[in-house]
This record gives C-alpha cells, structure tokens and sequence, in this order.
C-alpha cells in the first residue's frame, strides 16, 4: 500500500495519534511503522435517534404478522461487506425453521453487490423471505421492530450498526473478525468464523428456538455497550489526553 509523502511525515511528527477501534490502530502501526505506544484508542461514544416511526407501522409497512421471527443487518451492499454468507445461512435457516412467519431485511444503500445478491437470493429461492429495504433513515424505529441484528462482514473497524443493534437491547450474530469482537466482547458466543453459512444458521436458530435469550442477551448487550461504548467515556477520555498533552507541554516549557 502506497502513502503520501506527507502523509507519512504527518504521522511521523504529531506526538499522539487517535484511533477509534483496534483495527485502525494495527494499521496505523503496520502500514506507518508507528510506534504501539503512540497511537490511542478511544471508542466512540453511541446514541441511537428517538424512533420516528412505532413498531406497528414499521410491520404494516413491511407487510409483516407481528409473531414474524425478524433478522436485520444494516449495511451497504458492496464489496466490503459479506452478504452472500448471510443469504446462504437464511436459506439453511429457513429449512430448518420450516415456518412462512420469518423475514430477513437488508437496510442500506443498494450498491455494487446489489445486482449479485438478488440473484443469488433467486437462486437460493429465498426471494419470499428476504426484503432489500435500500437506504433506511429510521434505523431505531426500524431495530425496534425486529428480534435479531445479524452482521457478516469480511472486515471491519468497530462497526456502528453493531453497536447501535446492541444499544437498542438486541441479540447480534456476527463475523469473528478484530472489530465484531471489540464491539460485541472478547467472551460473546454468538459470532462465526468467515465464509461459516451453516454456523451463522444455527446461530440464528437458536435464538429462533428460544424467544427468551433474545431478551437476556439483547439486555446483556446495551449494558455492555452503555458501560463500554458512552458518550461520557469518549469525552472523559478526550479530556484527559489533551490535559496531559497540555501538562507535557507545560513541563517542557518550564524546563526550558
């Protein structure tokens, strides 16, 4: 990978970096030859919007029976992202659910994979199950009304759509990749190694099987993330590193 010149000497010379996840801070330090000490991670902080739509609107407008068991990701739908694992985990799903009552949707914007992935949706002969929701505005509205974020992704930072899935008290399955597990936990149990459709599947399953872990661990997640992931831990600790920045500075001054 190729940088800039002045990139390179940016990076070189500022005396702290900040990076908002794992992931970025390894690249930083990988790509850049940074030192492990400069570059800090601090997560931000997640709010989720009022809702602006109710439950009820949400099921007549996806046309919906309130007992229809409702799995979400929220994702744009390219390359990055790995869709097809989730459509081929639904149609395991879906024949081992062997029930009509059950929806996947696929809220984001419609974009490269977009083509790809309906037509292996036809292939699978999922069509009946899945809705391609295109760009959602709404998304807490649209997390209230369903019972289980699903992710897959080949790679990520630490994603805001997870974190927002479990703000919003909801169970997640996900890619095990660096960025999934710093959101969702290092002892989460509910995350499938790459290109894993029949794990992903039976990970859905279960919580298909039994509507009372989709309350307990939905609950375990928003206290994860409110005691991990709070708009007072990013600002407390933006606080704090600029105070010892100014503290340094301060000390270097008085030295001279």
């Amino acid at each position: 990978m190729r940088h800039s010149r002045l990139e390179n000497v940016v990076l070189k010379n500022v005396s702290g970096i900040i990076s908002n996840n794992l992931e970025g801070k390894l690249f930083l330090e990988t790509n850049f030859n940074i030192s492990n000490n400069k570059v800090k991670i601090i997560h931000n902080g997640v709010v989720l919007s009022n809702p602006e739509e109710d439950i009820l609107w949400w099921h007549q407008k996806l046309a919906i029976a309130p007992e229809t068991f409702t799995v979400l990701m929220v994702a744009n739908l390219h390359v990055h992202k790995d869709h097809a694992t989730l459509l081929k985990a639904w149609k395991l799903f879906t024949d081992l659910a062997k029930d009509n009552k059950v929806a996947l949707l696929l809220a984001g914007r419609l974009d490269d994979q977009y083509d790809n992935l309906k037509s292996l949706a036809k292939d699978l002969q999922i069509c009946d199950s899945v809705n391609f929701l295109g760009p959602v505005k709404d998304i807490s509205g649209l997390l209230r009304a369903v019972d289980l974020v699903a992710f897959s992704s080949k790679k990520e930072g630490c994603p805001n759509s997870v974190l927002e899935a479990m703000r919003a008290q909801k169970p997640v399955v996900a890619t095990d990749i660096c960025g999934i597990r710093e959101a969702l936990g290092e002892e989460y149990p509910y995350l499938v190694k790459p290109d894993n459709a029949d794990d992903f599947s039976q990970k859905v399953f279960t919580f298909y099987q039994n509507p009372v872990l989709i309350g307990e661990v939905g609950y375990r997640n928003e206290k994860y993330v409110t005691e991990k992931f709070s708009m007072r831990k990013m600002q407390d600790a933006y606080l704090s590193l600029i105070q010892g920045e100014v503290n340094a500075q301060v000390k270097l001054h008085k030295g001279c």
